[in-house]
This record gives structure tokens, sequence and C-alpha cells, in this order.
């Protein structure tokens, strides 16, 4: 898992959404532990494609469950998004 990923969302759902850091942790559920619905997934991406510098397709937001998996979403959509350096 990417530790600076991770510091950013934590940082970000803490921040934006009045949340204890403590609280958000990579098995965290989103919608059961953290009370996300469609509207603060949706302004969570807006936060994170801002913090991050990037853009994050919202189709693939939709179908995760665990802040872990969140972080592993965003670490992978960003290597796949890099070119290779000739």
């Amino acid at each position: 898992m990417d530790t600076v990923v991770l510091s950013t969302v934590r940082s970000e759902i803490s921040q934006i959404f009045k949340i204890p850091s403590e609280r958000v942790k990579p098995e965290s559920h989103l919608d059961e532990d953290l009370k996300f619905d469609l509207q603060d997934t949706h302004q969570l991406t807006m936060v994170l494609e801002e913090a991050l510098s990037m853009d994050i397709p919202s189709e693939g937001l939709l179908k995760l469950r665990t802040v872990g998996e969140l972080v592993d979403y965003l670490s992978n959509t960003a290597k796949s998004r890099c070119l290779p350096h000739r």
C-alpha cells in the first residue's frame, strides 16, 4: 500500500468530513464506518484529484468499499497513467 497516498486520503477525509484521522484506516468501510454517500464520494474525488494532481475516473470509485481499496485504486491509476521516459 502506498503510504503517501494513504496519508493524503486520510488527511483529506479527516479535514473535509470532520472525521478523526485515527478512524480513517485502510480497513474502514466508506459507507458503513465513515457514513459516505454518493455525494461524499464525488466530493472526495474532486478534492483528491487536486491534492494528488491527477484525474480520477469516477466509474471506478463507485465500486470501492474500503479506504484501503481506494488507496490501491488511486496508486494503480497513477502508475498506469505514467508514461515511461525515453
